[in-house]
C-alpha cells in the first residue's frame, strides 16, 4: 500500500512520541515567573487548583485519576510541558527548555476543555475525563499519536530547567492563520496599502465589507471589513503588551485566554497585497482576534 503524506506524518509523530518523550527528555515549559537553569520544578500541593468551574473540573479529574490510575502524576502541583515550542499555550509566559525528571503522563489538553464545554466537542464530560487519563480509550477519544503535538501536554511531578528561550512573539514577516476575526476598519495602514472599500470587497480573503453606523443609526462614509476564516496573512507589525501587563492579565484571569491575541498583543497589523487589516489600532478588535502561527 502506498503511504500518503498524512500517514507518513502520523508514523513520524508516533516515533517521536515513543522514542523521544521519556524520563530525561528535553521538552518545553512556559512560565510567567522567572526561572533559573538548574531550578527544580514540581512537588507542589494543589498548585493547579484554579477557581470556580476550573477548580471543580480539577477535583473531578483528580478523583478519576486516584480511582483508576493512581500511579499517574496528579495535575495538582504538576509541571505542564509540551513536546513543541509552538503550542496552544503560547500566551502562558516565557518559554523554557526543561528536562523531564519525574513520573509523567502524556495527554490531549483539549480533553480538559471538552469536560468544561462538551458542546464544543463530540464527547461527554465523563468520557473527556477518561480520555484525558487514557487516550485512545473510545472512538471519540484520539490516541496521543494522532493528536497534533501543539495540543499535547506532558504532566509531570518533576522537571529541571535547562535554559530560558524567552518570548517568541510573532513579528514582522511571520505568517499566521486567522481563526476568528471581528470587523476591522477599512484603512490605509502603510505605504502601498489601500482604504478603497471596493478593492477590499473584491479581495479573496475578505468575507464582507459594509458601511459603519453611528449610535443614531446614521451611516458614515467609513467601512468595516470581515475576514474569511480561516485565512492566511503576513504580519507587518506586532506590538506585545509589556511583560508586566501581560503577566498581570494572565494572573488576573486565573488562566490565559486560549490563544486569543489580546492576552499577549496590544496591536497586530496584517497584510495581503493592498489590504491591511489592523487590530487594536482604533477599536477593540484585538480582543476577539484568534489566530495560530504557521
Amino acid at each position: 500500500m502506498k503511504l500518503t503524506e498524512s500517514h507518513l506524518r502520523q508514523i513520524i509523530r508516533e516515533e517521536m512520541l515513543l522514542q523521544e518523550i521519556s524520563r530525561g527528555s528535553v521538552l518545553y515549559h512556559r512560565s510567567i515567573e522567572e526561572l533559573e537553569p538548574g531550578q527544580k520544578l514540581g512537588g507542589g500541593d494543589h498548585g493547579n487548583q484554579g477557581h470556580g468551574r476550573k477548580a471543580d473540573a480539577e477535583e473531578e479529574f483528580e478523583k478519576f485519576r486516584k480511582a483508576h490510575y493512581p500511579n499517574k502524576p496528579s495535575r495538582y502541583g504538576a509541571v505542564f510541558l509540551s513536546p513543541t515550542p509552538k503550542s496552544r499555550f503560547n500566551s502562558f509566559g516565557d518559554l523554557y527548555k526543561v528536562k523531564l525528571s519525574g513520573n509523567y503522563h502524556i495527554a490531549d489538553s483539549r480533553m480538559f476543555d471538552a469536560h468544561q464545554a462538551p458542546y464544543n466537542f463530540d464527547i461527554s464530560e465523563e468520557d473527556a475525563i477518561a480520555c484525558y487519563w487514557n487516550p485512545g480509550s473510545s472512538p471519540n477519544c484520539p490516541d496521543v499519536r494522532d493528536v497534533n503535538p501543539k495540543y499535547l501536554e506532558v504532566v509531570t511531578n518533576k522537571a529541571v530547567v535547562v535554559e530560558k528561550i524567552g518570548n517568541d512573539f510573532v513579528t514582522e514577516g511571520d505568517r499566521i492563520r486567522v481563526l476568528k476575526s471581528p470587523p476591522v476598519p477599512v484603512q490605509k495602514v502603510v505605504k502601498g496599502t489601500s482604504n478603497d472599500h471596493e478593492l477590499w470587497r473584491e479581495h479573496p480573503k475578505i468575507e464582507e465589507v459594509y458601511m459603519t453606523d453611528n449610535s443614531k443609526g446614521e451611516s458614515y462614509d467609513e467601512y468595516d471589513a470581515v475576514l474569511k476564516t480561516p485565512s492566511t496573512w503576513k504580519v507587518i507589525y506586532a506590538k506585545p503588551h509589556d511583560i508586566h501587563r501581560q503577566q498581570s492579565t494572565i494572573k488576573d484571569r486565573g488562566e490565559p485566554g486560549m490563544n486569543y491575541a489580546y492576552d499577549t498583543y496590544k496591536k497586530i497589523h496584517l497584510r495581503d497585497g493592498k489590504v491591511a487589516p489592523a487590530y487594536g489600532a482604533y477599536n477593540d478588535s484585538i480582543e476577539k482576534l484568534k489566530f495560530e502561527e504557521i
